[in-house]
């Protein structure tokens, strides 16, 4: 696979991403901790 700047990133399947089960219901007073990474987030 070739990309260049400016072409469409690949698709993702995110389900490979989740370390547990998917959060379906946020509980008042926990605490949750959502992680997010970038290649610019040097």
């Amino acid at each position: 696979m070739e990309l260049r700047m400016g072409s469409p990133a690949p698709p993702i399947k995110v389900e490979n991403w989740l370390r547990g089960e998917p959060v379906t219901n946020f509980k008042p007073g926990k605490v949750y901790f959502v992680e997010f990474w970038a290649t610019w987030c040097g």
